[in-house]
C-alpha cells in the first residue's frame, strides 16, 4: 500500500500573483489593475483573489504561486506524489482586517495547482481550510490548527511554513508536532531559492525531548519505563531492561539482556565498555548467587526503592538486610551450624540462657505484663534485644573483632532504631496488614532516625556486619550506560 502523504500550506498575502507579461495585450490593463490591489497598503488580498477567480479562464496561464510552484516541483523532482493538499486561508471576524484575508487566494490555488503539477497531484484531494480569528495571535491560532490537524490522517505530513503569518506558521509547527510527531516534516522556501529547505526541526525537538525524558527517568531509576518505550533504540532498551530486571531480583534475565547490549559510546568508548563489562560481571555474580554480591544488591536496591518512593518494597528489602545481619551476628553465639536450621537452634539456645538475660529481653518486648514466662523465639525483636544485651554484657561473643568501638555503637543504634519499625512493618502489606506506607510515616516511626540519610546509613551499618562495603551505586552506573548508549544511537 502506498504511503499517504499530505502537504499543508499556509497561504499568505504573497502566495498568489500575476505575471503580467504572460497576459494577452487586450487583458493586460485588467491584470495590472488586479496586481495593484495587492501592492497597495493595506493590500486588498481578499478582493484580489475573488476577482482572479472570476477571471480564471483569462488569467490562468499567467498566474504565479511563488512559494508553492517550486515546492511542488521539488516533490516531482524527488519522484514523490501527494495524496492530499490542504491550503490554509484566513477569514477574519474583525471587519477592519477583512481585506487581508487569504481564503479567496486559496480557492484560486485549489484550482490552479492540480492542473500545473499533475505529476505530483494526480488524484490528490485538494481542499481549502479556513481559519477564523486574528492570524497574528498565536493563542488564537493554536486551537484552530489543532482542529485542522485532527482532520488529517496521513503517514507523512509536510508543513510548508513560508507563507502566512508567523503566528500561523508557529501554530502549524506546534500542533503538527503534537499530532504527528516524527511523521511531520517542515518545509521552508527561502527567498530566491529554486527548491524548499527541508528542516529537521521536528526530529531535533523530539530527540531533545526524548533525551530530557531519558535523563529524568534514569535519574529516578525508572528503567522499566525506558525499556518499555519503543521510541528508544534496542541498545538503550536492553540496558534499561537489564537494570529493571535486576531491580526486581530477576538476575538471569538481567544477565541475558546485558549480553544483548553492545559496548561503546560516542566520545567515551573505553569508559562505556568498562561500564558494561563491570555490569556484566556483577550480573554473573548475582545470577550465580554469590552471597556478597547479593547482599550489596539488597543494600543498593533498598536505596533505589526509597528514592522512587516505593516504600513497601524499601521496607521489605531493609528488613531482609536486617534479618541477614542478625543471623550473621548470632550464628557463632548459638552454634551448631549445619545440623539444624537457625531458628530451631536459636529457640533452644535462648531459652537456656541465664534468667537475667531473658528478663532483660522480655521486659523490653511489647507483650502483656503477665507474659513474663513466655518462651522466647527467633523473631526480629527478640534477636535485636539479644544482640543489644550481648553488646553490653559480653561483646566478645559477637566476634566483632574486625570492627572498632565506634562501629559497635553504630550497630547498637542501627538495630535499636530498626526495631522501632517492627510494628509498622507488621501492619503493612509486606507482613500481616494493609496499612499504607510513605517515607514520612517510616521516618516518624524510626526512633531517633530523623532524616533519610540517617535511615540509609543504618542500612550501610547492617551491610558492614559481614565486612562488606557498598561499593559504587550500580544503578548510577546503569544510568550512565543508558545515556551513553542513547548518544551513540
Amino acid at each position: 500500500m502506498d504511503m499517504k502523504k499530505t502537504l499543508v500550506a499556509n497561504i499568505g498575502q504573497r502566495d498568489l500573483n500575476i505575471d503580467v507579461s504572460q497576459v494577452s495585450p487586450e487583458h493586460r490593463e485588467m491584470a495590472e489593475g488586479l496586481v495593484g490591489l495587492i501592492k497597495q497598503k493595506p493590500p486588498e488580498v481578499r478582493f484580489f483573489g475573488r476577482k482572479v477567480l472570476d477571471a480564471y479562464e483569462t488569467l490562468g496561464k499567467a498566474l504565479v504561486a511563488p512559494i508553492l510552484d517550486p515546492v511542488l516541483a521539488s516533490f516531482a523532482a524527488r519522484g514523490e506524489r501527494l495524496s492530499e493538499l490542504v491550503l490554509v486561508g484566513t477569514k477574519q471576524e474583525d471587519k477592519k482586517f477583512l481585506g487581508g484575508d487569504t481564503f479567496t487566494c486559496g480557492e484560486v490555488l485549489r484550482r490552479m495547482l492540480p492542473e500545473r503539477h499533475a505529476a505530483v497531484m494526480d488524484g490528490a484531494l485538494v481542499r481549502v481550510h479556513i481559519v477564523e480569528g486574528p492570524p497574528m495571535d498565536l493563542n488564537a491560532m493554536l486551537p484552530c490548527y489543532g482542529k485542522l490537524c485532527d482532520g488529517i490522517a496521513a503517514d507523512r505530513v509536510y508543513a510548508e511554513c513560508t507563507g502566512g503569518t508567523p503566528a500561523c506558521n508557529m501554530a502549524l509547527v506546534l500542533k503538527g508536532l503534537e499530532h504527528f510527531g516524527e511523521r511531520l516534516e517542515i518545509l521552508h522556501m527561502p527567498e530566491g531559492a529554486i527548491a524548499p529547505t527541508r528542516l529537521n526541526v521536528v526530529g531535533y525537538l523530539l530527540r531533545r525531548l526524548r533525551r530530557t525524558a531519558l535523563e529524568r527517568l534514569t535519574a529516578r531509576g525508572d528503567f522499566d519505563a525506558v525499556a518499555d518505550d519503543p521510541a528508544y533504540p534496542d541498545s538503550v532498551r536492553h540496558l534499561a531492561g537489564a537494570a529493571a530486571a535486576r531491580m526486581n531480583f530477576d538476575f538471569k534475565m538481567s544477565l541475558h539482556l546485558l549480553n544483548k547490549a553492545p559496548e561503546g559510546g560516542k566520545g567515551c568508548r573505553e569508559e562505556q565498555r568498562a561500564r558494561v563489562q563491570e555490569l556484566r560481571q556483577q550480573a554473573r555474580e548475582l545470577a550465580g548467587s554469590v552471597q556478597e554480591a547479593v547482599r550489596r544488591e539488597l543494600y543498593w536496591n533498598a536505596r533505589l526503592k526509597w528514592r522512587r518512593g516505593e516504600c513497601a518494597d524499601f521496607l521489605g528489602r531493609a528488613w531482609r538486610l536486617l534479618e541477614d545481619s542478625l543471623y550473621e551476628l548470632l550464628e557463632p553465639v548459638v552454634g551448631g551450624k549445619g545440623k539444624e536450621n537457625f531458628k530451631v537452634r536459636f529457640d533452644r539456645w535462648i531459652n537456656q540462657q541465664p534468667e537475667e538475660m531473658k528478663k532483660y529481653i522480655r521486659s523490653r518486648l511489647e507483650k502483656k505484663p503477665n507474659a513474663t514466662d513466655m518462651p522466647l523465639t527467633a523473631n526480629i525483636p527478640t534477636m535485636i534485644l539479644t544482640i543489644k544485651y550481648l553488646l553490653t554484657d559480653t561483646p566478645q561473643r559477637l566476634r566483632l573483632d574486625r570492627h572498632d568501638e565506634t562501629f559497635r555503637e553504630k550497630l547498637d543504634n542501627a538495630i535499636n532504631n530498626m526495631r522501632k519499625l517492627t510494628e509498622l512493618r507488621n501492619k503493612s502489606v509486606i507482613a500481616h496488614g494493609f496499612e499504607g506506607l510513605s517515607r514520612e510515616v517510616i521516618l516518624q516511626n524510626a526512633g531517633a532516625l530523623k532524616t533519610e540519610e540517617d535511615l540509609l546509613q543504618c542500612l550501610a551499618t547492617l551491610l558492614a556486619v559481614r565486612g562488606g562495603a557498598p561499593g559504587e551505586d550500580p544503578y548510577a552506573v546503569y544510568a550512565a550506560a543508558v545515556l551513553a548508549a542513547e548518544e551513540e544511537a
